[in-house]
């Protein structure tokens, strides 16, 4: 039976991904050359923008992936394909910290689904932003990068957000070759307002990296969360991976 789990095809999601991605700018922002929307620490405000455009609710799992590309100073969103039809290529008003500003929104991009997998195999998998995997209803959040938290967060998290149902890790095996991994932590607040993400206002979770010896279907789940992210948090930005083969 081990080994038959470590076998299991890769299933067939069509040549792309569920969802759509959708660059946001901040056009008054641009126009005066001021940066303050393209920070990291400023990714709640963003996150707000993007659920009252949207109005996709959380719930157990993130309806959202959102990340800040550096180089381009651009935020990216991954949405629900519905969500994204709704708010693409368009112009919106929306309050940014304490003032009214001008929100533009890219046309809705697909994403190209990884190709399945027949073998078993090692990669290498980067964190490019902190990794956060939680367990026990969120109580619990793992800051080391264990070979069980990665299968579970694949199963339970990532597989109902490409709509596959839920999977047991035992079904998404893998292996910790090289463990380059460490603990991180942090805050995320909301200027000026006193509030803050987490149930103690701290993110925990690990960055580094690890190499990973996978099953098939455990490696193709990674490479779609290059795409969706690994793990929870990610509408704040967490979770951003990079992979290759070890």
């Amino acid at each position: 039976m081990t080994c038959s789990l470590w076998r299991l095809p890769c299933p067939d999601l069509g040549p792309v991904l569920p969802g759509r991605v959708v660059a946001i700018r901040f056009p008054e922002y641009d126009r005066r050359g001021d940066a303050w929307p393209y920070h990291r620490r400023h990714v709640r405000t963003i996150h707000g923008a993007v659920t009252t455009l949207t109005r996709d609710p959380h719930a157990q799992h993130p309806a959202f992936a959102l990340w800040l590309d550096p180089s381009s100073r651009q935020w990216w969103a991954r949405l629900p394909e519905s969500s994204a039809r709704m708010v693409a290529e368009r112009r919106f008003v929306h309050a940014l910290g304490d003032r009214s500003t001008e929100i533009r929104t890219g046309p809705a991009l697909a994403t190209e689904t990884p190709a399945p997998l027949r073998e078993p195999c090692r990669v290498r998998v980067r964190a490019v932003s902190p990794v956060v995997i939680r367990a026990n209803a969120g109580r619990l959040t793992r800051t080391e990068c264990e070979a069980g938290n990665i299968s579970s967060s694949l199963g339970s998290t990532l597989a109902p957000r490409l709509g596959l149902p839920i999977l047991h890790r035992d079904l998404v095996p893998c292996r910790v070759a090289e463990d380059g991994s460490e603990p991180w932590s942090g805050r995320i607040d909301v200027p000026g307002r006193g509030k803050c993400v987490g149930g103690d206002g701290v993110i925990r979770g690990w960055t580094g990296t690890v190499t990973l010896e996978c099953a098939p279907l455990t490696a193709w789940l990674l490479a779609c969360a290059v795409a969706l992210g690994l793990g929870g948090r990610t509408a704040f930005g967490f979770g951003r991976i990079a992979m290759e083969d070890a």
